[in-house]
């Protein structure tokens, strides 16, 4: 059982339930219809593979309104790499993001891995299913681009720089 799997989307605030958890992160997607695939062709398969150190196969995308939800394939995990774009933002909105977070218990952390941009990293753990799932959200622009793995953060910071790059 992988947690993005498992996400229960609620709402335009930014809140989905894993495993009975709560991890924030910016979504919006509860029902879907007409996937814009444009933030998804922006970063590759091969891209994410690269900054990932894994074989993605496949990605999908997941429209609705202002944003954009890419799940990359790998293995028979059809969400184990995902990034989100979600434009028209503002520091407001990503300042919120992140007191929520705080709010929740994520305990988020700055990252200037990533600076310019202002961003930040949460941690979700899973003592029963024994994994960690790192996010990381940065503002570039009007847009905040999350990306999300059950990968060491290290790796998931790599895949947001792709993504910022590309966004």
């Amino acid at each position: 059982m992988r947690a993005l799997g498992n996400l229960r989307l609620n709402s335009t605030i930014g809140v989905a339930i894993v495993i009975g958890a709560v991890f924030v992160a910016p979504l919006g997607l509860s029902s879907i219809a007409g996937a814009k695939t444009t933030s998804c062709e922006n970063v590759t398969i091969a891209q994410v593979s690269a900054a990932a150190g894994v074989k993605a196969t496949a990605v999908s995308a997941m429209s609705r309104g202002k944003t954009t939800l890419c799940s990359y394939t790998v293995g028979s995990d059809t969400s184990a790499v995902s990034i989100e774009v979600v434009t028209s933002s503002t520091l407001a909105s990503f300042k919120a993001g992140m007191k929520l977070a705080k709010t929740v218990g994520q305990t988020p952390k700055t990252d200037t891995k990533l600076a310019p941009y202002p961003a930040y990293s949460t941690a979700l753990t899973s003592a029963a299913y024994h994994y960690t799932t790192y996010s990381v959200i940065a503002l570039k622009g009007s847009k905040i681009i999350f990306a999300v793995a059950n990968y060491p953060l290290a790796k998931v910071e790599a895949i947001e720089k792709v993504a910022l790059s590309k966004n």
